[in-house]
């Protein structure tokens, strides 16, 4: 992390900003049980209060996509994979009908464009048309809530209230325990951004990161409310409309019977580290990279320690920056959204326990041979080699 970066998060934090009452005690919880155990998850700590932050922007403002191109690109990084598969094609054009709610003042069209799905990235790109006194162009921003994704198995990708998951589960064919819930529950997480396509609608744009996403062959999206807000934020500027709106769209062959590529480690500069314990999976959208354990003289594990005064916030970051080489030369940084990287260190333990890092590295530019990047605290490399498995 340079300089810049800890500068543009410390503006963040500076910031006046309306944080929901249960992201501010997930945080306090997540801090009081790490003070009170053994191990504390620095690393997984860093990322979920800098990640609850950016969440709390998007969910006050799904922003014009121009808006944020500068802080995403530098910062976040988010899903250049994904790109990446929709530049070769790999991206789903939905042509299933749209569905229409009146409520008799307002009239609103909601409908699925295109999708692109794989083991760890769903991409969905919405469009929303309203008529009578709603006007979009009007607002600068909309938000979704009380919203459910789910597949024709009834596998939950995506919601934000229990209470509204609970309730559409009700009207299935079985009630589900707690227990069934979690299993049917996919552990994934929401970007979204909002841009105008040219006509009196808005197009909103949801990127979901996850550890696996099941093998649908159809996605569902149900939304209950849509809030619509202009620039001034007072009440009389917010625009809510509720009711139920249904799409869908179908899932081609190629997403439902995809293939991941398994790399092995042939090489690795640390002794340390265990090379069979290291994995590479490549999908089409992402490849991924899991170490068990790291244990390495070139990280001060001191610094990762010092977390009453440390000099800077880098400081308790043991993997400070990675990235990966193919055979060819061409280079693939991180995919830094929300679940795709992390690890923990145990206090006063010299060892990076569950390492796993996602780069924008995807199947269309796959090759036989990977090395990756790791550069430490104390600014030294750690290097990995990643030789393609022979699936004959």
């Amino acid at each position: 992390m340079n300089e810049n970066n800890e500068k543009k998060i410390e503006k963040i934090f500076r910031q006046e900003i309306e944080i929901p009452y249960h992201v501010k005690n997930t945080i306090k919880k997540t801090l009081n049980i790490a003070s009170n155990k053994n191990k504390l998850l620095k690393n997984n700590i860093i990322k979920t209060v800098l990640a609850t932050s950016t969440c709390c922007l998007m969910l006050t403002r799904i922003v014009f996509a121009k808006d944020i191109k500068n802080y995403v690109s530098s910062l976040l990084k988010i899903n250049k994979g994904v790109d990446t598969a929709i530049e070769n094609g790999y991206v789903y054009k939905n042509d299933e009908p749209e569905t229409t709610l009146d409520t008799g003042d307002i009239k609103v069209n909601f409908r699925i464009l295109e999708i692109v799905m794989d083991d760890y990235n769903l991409d969905i790109q919405l469009s929303l048309d309203s008529f009578y006194t709603l006007n979009f162009k009007e607002y600068n921003k909309i938000t979704l809530q009380d919203m459910v994704v789910y597949d024709e198995n009834y596998n939950i990708i995506f919601f934000d209230n229990i209470e509204v998951l609970k309730e559409f589960l009700k009207g299935q064919d079985k009630e589900y325990s707690e227990k069934e819930l979690k299993e049917k529950c996919i552990n994934a997480s929401m970007n979204c951004f909002m841009e105008y396509p040219g006509k009196g609608g808005v197009d909103i744009k949801c990127k979901l990161s996850g550890t696996t996403f099941p093998k649908s062959k159809k996605i569902n999206i149900m939304i209950k409310t849509i809030n619509a807000y202009k620039d001034g934020g007072n009440k009389e500027d917010v625009k809510t409309v509720t009711g139920e709106w249904n799409a869908s769209t179908s899932i081609p062959e190629e997403f439902y019977k995809r293939e991941n590529t398994l790399y092995k480690c042939t090489y690795c500069s640390e002794p340390g580290i265990d090379k069979n314990k290291v994995t590479g999976i490549l999908s089409n959208t992402a490849f991924k990279v899991k170490i068990d354990e790291i244990k390495t003289d070139k990280i001060d594990f001191g610094l990762l320690n010092n977390t009453t005064n440390p000099k800077k916030i880098s400081d308790l970051i043991a993997i400070q920056k990675e990235y990966i080489e193919t055979s060819d030369g061409r280079k693939f940084e991180t995919e830094n959204a929300d679940g795709n990287a992390g690890y923990s260190v145990g206090i006063g333990e010299d060892v990076v326990n569950g390492y796993h890092q996602t780069f924008s590295l995807t199947k269309f530019d796959a090759v036989d041979d990977i090395k990756i990047h790791m550069f430490t605290n104390k600014n030294e490399e750690i290097t990995i080699i990643l030789n393609k498995e022979d699936t004959k």
